[in-house]
């Protein structure tokens, strides 16, 4: 009857507690453990080395070699340590004799492989659309490739269909919620005519559209948003004393006493202006005007003024005089066309 094949990938001596014996035409030679009574339990084995030089003399070559461990890739004789022990991989060269690899090395390696089997399968895509392998490349030298949804963007992957940058950026340029679609939206709100009999309806982009026309017109300068058609802008406007503008408004809130305006992030000025306006709708005067340097707003994304004279309120050194914005809405054609003709 045949021996069966047993598998010793796991096989560990169950005197010196080795993992490794000789290997003997390619395959390692493990004997199996008799005890005194002449009995096998069927799972212990002992190492070449153990019936060779003997058990005692061997464990105490073994305990040495461990302190002697070198990772083969690192040169380190150091692992981290996991339950009081440290790990170590082994692994076998073409001729069968083990090294070991350190915890980190091991890491590396694995990721190398990972990011190695990545490349492949992102090489190997193509666009669904116009059929192309090559994309957009970012800064770390990957290639982008998109999800593929549909013309709207809604239906669910198919977990293998993928876009270029050009097709993707073709898909979305057409979707409502395109940042090509949003400015359009703004410039076509912005240059509609603003009137004030329907100043419930307008929206937070008109009513700041006003805000804008009422300090460039006090300043006789030019809206830059509207200049250069690009209402992404991080100022509005640009003064020959004061340089960049922000421009800023906002209406009494008579709940809680205050004026709150939100500044935002990205912005780039030196002078913000805001204009505190009347809780009416729609407004009728500039009820206070402020002139805050950019240096007291850059960790700032919102700016509460308070009406309350007793209390006072931090932003008051920087008040101004709200006259000359008050006389340019005044004479402002939306105003005049409201209340001089009712």
């Amino acid at each position: 009857m045949p021996t069966p094949k047993v598998d010793h990938s796991n096989t560990v001596c169950c005197i010196c507690g080795s993992r490794d014996t000789y290997i003997c035409q390619g395959k390692p030679d493990w004997r199996r453990y008799y005890d005194k009574n002449g009995d096998w339990d069927e799972k212990s084995y002992t190492c070449y080395n153990c019936r060779l030089i003997g058990p005692d003399r061997h464990k105490k070559y073994v305990d040495e070699k461990k302190k002697r461990r070198k990772c083969a890739i690192c040169g380190n004789t150091k692992s981290r340590i996991f339950s009081g022990k440290e790990y170590w991989t082994r692994e076998y060269d073409k001729f069968g004799h083990p090294y070991h690899i350190c915890y980190e090395c091991e890491l590396e390696k694995d990721r190398l492989e990972t990011k190695k089997i990545r490349e492949q399968i992102i090489n190997k895509r193509v666009c669904c659309t116009c059929g192309s392998n090559e994309t957009y490349v970012d800064n770390s030298g990957r290639k982008v490739w998109l999800k593929y949804r549909g013309d709207d963007n809604k239906k669910e992957w198919d977990r293998k269909s993928w876009l270029c940058n050009k097709c993707h950026k073709k898909i979305i340029s057409h979707l409502p919620d395109s940042l090509h679609n949003l400015i359009k939206l703004m410039r076509d709100c912005r240059s509609k005519d603003i009137d004030l009999r329907k100043f419930s309806d307008l929206t937070d982009r008109q009513r700041g559209d006003i805000i804008e026309d009422i300090v460039t017109m006090a300043y006789n300068i030019n809206n830059y948003n509207k200049e250069t058609d690009n209402y992404s802008s991080p100022f509005d406007a640009t003064h020959p004393e004061y340089g960049k503008l922000q421009i800023k408004g906002a209406s009494f809130d008579i709940k809680r006493g205050i004026w709150y305006i939100n500044i935002g992030d990205g912005q780039d000025f030196d002078i913000l202006i805001i204009l505190c306006m009347d809780s009416k709708e729609p407004w009728e005067n500039v009820e206070r005007a402020y002139m805050i340097p950019y240096d007291f707003v850059l960790d700032q994304k919102s700016v509460t003024i308070t009406r309350d004279s007793l209390r006072g309120c931090k932003w008051d050194e920087f008040r101004t005089d709200k006259k000359i914005f008050n006389d340019a809405y005044h004479n402002m054609e939306i105003y005049i066309n409201f209340f001089k003709k009712r």
